[in-house]
């Protein structure tokens, strides 16, 4: 137990000081009722005391009324040992790029084969307001970058436009589009070497001009992918 001196601010005691006064004042409790109500000796619960895991996870889940029973305990398919290892490689992964500017990291488990959610790490560390921590990068709306990348190459050999050991350089290159200025794209590392595995190397340069040879295809979804 601890005292309210020790567990409050002085923000805090002031409040509960006001909301005595105004008690009083109204006529809920006598004076001697609130000089023991204030005196009694009160334990603060940490904010993480019940949430053994995947706290992003746990509150999405609670603003989903329609995925709840009542008359039933809620079963998730989060592993708590494979959660808490993710927790900790996002936090080294994290420590390790802060020379970067990276500050936020998430990370989604699934199982391939069930759609099972196995770990749910929306953030470092859900508790950290001063970082916005119960910010949610599982669920954030963001462009799918390089992402789409490995499908697209995948679209390019199902179509026949290449094959595993096509080799693609990456050169410069330069696109007229009707209305807009001269297109001149470029890989992130500004790297301009012949890469004989620009699958492997997701290179965007090369899976431009893959498409622009031979007319844009549409990626979709189809019945068997």
């Amino acid at each position: 137990m601890i005292s309210r001196e020790q567990g409050m601010g002085n923000g805090e005691q002031r409040n509960v000081l006001t909301i005595v006064a105004t008690a009083i004042q109204d006529g809920y409790i006598t004076r001697p009722q609130s000089e023991r109500a204030y005196a009694e000796e009160i334990s603060f619960q940490s904010r993480q005391r019940g949430i053994l895991a995947a706290p992003h996870f746990l509150f999405w889940l609670a603003s989903q009324p329609e995925r709840l029973e009542k008359s039933s305990p809620i079963r998730t398919t989060i592993d708590r040992l494979l959660q808490q290892f993710v927790e900790a490689q996002v936090q080294q992964v994290i420590s390790t790029l802060a020379v970067h500017n990276v500050h936020d990291a998430a990370a989604l488990v699934i199982d391939n084969h069930s759609g099972e959610v196995l770990a749910y790490v929306g953030s470092p560390d859900y508790f950290n307001e001063a970082k916005q921590g119960r910010n949610d990068g599982v669920q954030a709306l963001r462009q799918p970058g390089s992402t789409l990348k490995p499908f697209l190459y995948e679209l390019a050999l199902e179509k026949n436009l290449i094959r595993p050991n096509t080799i693609l350089a990456d050169v410069p290159a330069h696109y007229a589009i009707p209305g807009a200025k001269l297109y001149s794209p470029t890989d992130y590392s500004q790297d301009l070497r012949n890469w004989h595995n620009a699958i492997r190397k997701a290179s965007s340069l090369r899976l431009i001009a893959i498409f622009s040879s031979n007319g844009a295809c549409t990626l979709a979804p189809t019945p068997n992918n």
